[in-house]
């Protein structure tokens, strides 16, 4: 699928909720006003992660490039710090845990040997 494809997709998708709106803004007459606020509210909600996903995504770009500003390299290298020490906590924590399970698991064996 290429992007004229996904863009036509996209424009008959809006054209489908526009046309779900009015409809169901005539169904429910008294409730059309906060159906209205409670669909628009979603629609810029999932604009509004689709341009931050965006914007990451140009960052990470420009970074392998080169193209970054000092103040963006850093926050990238935050960033990157971040994630490394949080990946390395749930590894250790996942290691400790896995561990414990070997052990219990091997105790329970010596325990069973025995009994034979």
């Amino acid at each position: 699928m290429n992007r004229n494809d996904k863009g036509e997709n996209q424009m008959i998708a809006g054209m489908l909720i526009a046309t779900l709106i009015v409809v169901l803004s005539f169904f429910l007459m008294p409730y059309s006003i906060p159906v209205f606020f409670i669909i628009l509210f979603g629609l810029v909600f999932s604009t509004y992660l689709k341009t931050r996903q965006m914007s990451e995504d140009i960052k990470q770009i420009k970074g392998k490039l080169g193209l970054l500003s000092e103040e963006e390299r850093t926050d990238l290298g935050i960033q990157a710090y971040r994630r490394l020490h949080q990946d390395s906590e749930w590894m250790s924590n996942t290691n400790q845990e896995i561990e414990e399970e070997l052990e219990k698991d091997n105790e329970n064996g010596r325990s069973n040997r025995n009994k034979k």
